[in-house]
């Protein structure tokens, strides 16, 4: 579950999670709803079902695209998260969730969609956001870690960068390794 504010005219806010579908199946249904303006109340709700099980959304905005990630349902094993893109909040539900964040089979780095960070000014390649995943390590969750790395937002889609380490300087990102390599 996570808030989304826009930045539309009226900083439109909005709740996205996922819940039962009709009240049967975990995270049956991915649900984004907007809020009304003193946040105490949905007015109007957008819901997904048939999608299959996803959890953990996220939704960032770059150019003005909206992007979704989420993940599969699947327990604190990691899987292969996935996204959509659309020009609105709304049509995004339309989306068939079917497009890999990272190389298919990484498990998204071992991770799953927590945040996209946003930050300012980046040159390069790369967009103005990092993707924050959770690395649950069970047994032992106290033990549990984060993927932090940069989303790659092209005309062609998203991506998250493979990399062993990065730093951020000069408002560029610096890599070293993919990240299943030792360096």
């Amino acid at each position: 579950m996570g808030l989304y504010v826009d930045d539309d005219e009226d900083s439109s806010v909005y709740l996205i999670y996922s819940s039962n579908a009709n009240g049967k199946g975990t995270n049956g249904a991915l649900r984004i709803s907007k809020l009304t303006n003193d946040g105490l109340d949905i007015e109007i709700e957008n819901v997904a079902t048939g999608r299959g099980q996803l959890e953990s959304p996220v939704i960032f905005k770059q150019d003005n695209k909206y992007t979704l990630m989420v993940s599969h349902t699947s327990g604190w094993a990691s899987n292969d998260n996935v996204y959509v893109q659309a020009d609105s909040i709304a049509e995004l539900m339309n989306g068939s969730f079917s497009l890999f964040l990272a190389p298919e089979g990484t498990h998204t780095f071992d991770s799953q969609c927590h945040y996209a960070f946003p930050l300012s000014g980046v040159s390069g390649n790369y967009s103005n956001f990092v993707y924050m995943g959770d690395r649950y390590i069970n047994p032992g969750l106290n033990n549990s870690e984060y993927c932090w790395t940069p989303i790659n937002v092209t005309n062609s889609g998203v991506s998250l960068m493979d990399a062993h380490t990065w730093t951020f300087k000069n408002k560029e990102f610096v890599t070293q390794g993919s990240w299943n390599q030792e360096i």
